[in-house]
């Protein structure tokens, strides 16, 4: 019996295409596997088995992350936005932010963007029947290379309300890559009204002296230290007071900052721990 028979996923050559590393795991495609989807490859998923038995619930952590960017979606078509620009969105996998945007406004534009080739190549022809919605390649740390593609001037008006999403993407720039400089310059070219919808991954909030605390806070680090070994190494996480200097510039939207599981959720059960979502989230608004 083959892979393909055995488990869902990838096996190749349907999207080996130029340019995709099959030496290390990479991070959407892991991401698709938590998530329950079929764009991975065996590499991906065998790292992800590996990442799951340094932090057992990280299905969980991906899908209340998933959760944030549908809610943060709802609540931007709700401020009457029709424009979405998904940075680093990797694979558009599980509850894809078109399907979420034109289930909602059928006229709603989408542009998802990344570097990696498989993603590009998937979302392209994922996306081929659809004239409002379209996958472009480009780098996070050269915003023209994304705002100015033409498929991009395409679909997104600048002059108009802008909903970008950088949903667990942050978390792979290390400090020293100052991503607040990078977001700064995203945001300049942002109209009066648009939205950001951020998410980072997060240790803050889980007490070390609680024993189911500790373990979920060493847990998500040793996690994150696994990712050393994929093609982005750098998995760091940040303070509440970090992720907060990412919105630079921006008006916080009520309720402010929250963890992924509990923002702006009306589902959150009483006594969940949302910090044991280890994930940071907020939305913010140009002003």
């Amino acid at each position: 019996m083959t892979e393909r028979e055995t488990e869902p996923g990838l096996t190749g050559p349907a999207w080996t295409v130029p340019g995709v590393d099959l030496d290390h795991p990479n991070v959407s495609r892991v991401y698709d596997w938590y998530l329950g989807g079929t764009n991975n490859y065996a590499i991906d998923r065998e790292f992800g088995r590996e990442a799951l038995k340094l932090l057992p619930h990280a299905r969980e952590v991906a899908h209340h992350n998933r959760q944030f960017m549908t809610r943060a979606v709802a609540y931007a078509l709700a401020q009457g936005i029709d424009q979405f620009l998904d940075i680093g969105s990797g694979i558009p996998t599980v509850s894809p932010v078109h399907e979420l945007a034109q289930g909602a406004n059928p006229e709603a534009t989408v542009v998802y963007a990344d570097n990696e080739a498989v993603a590009i190549a998937h979302g392209t022809a994922m996306l081929a029947g659809n004239p409002k919605a379209a996958m472009v390649g480009g780098d996070f740390y050269q915003p023209d290379t994304i705002v100015e593609a033409e498929t991009t001037r395409r679909l997104i008006d600048f002059r108009r309300p802008v909903c970008l999403l950088v949903v667990a993407l942050v978390h792979f720039v290390p400090p020293e890559k100052d991503p607040e400089r990078t977001l700064s310059e995203y945001y300049s070219l942002l109209a009066p009204g648009s939205l950001v919808a951020l998410s980072h991954a997060t240790v803050d909030g889980l007490d070390p002296a609680d024993p189911a605390q500790k373990r979920v806070r060493e847990s998500t680090l040793a996690f994150c230290a696994h990712y050393s070994k994929t093609s982005t190494p750098d998995f760091v996480t940040r303070t509440r007071e970090e992720f907060t200097a990412l919105f630079g510039g921006l008006e916080l939207v009520e309720p402010g900052i929250g963890y992924t599981q509990s923002w702006r959720n009306p589902d959150l059960r009483p006594g969940e721990n949302p910090a044991f979502s280890v994930g940071l989230a907020g939305m913010g608004r140009v002003p």
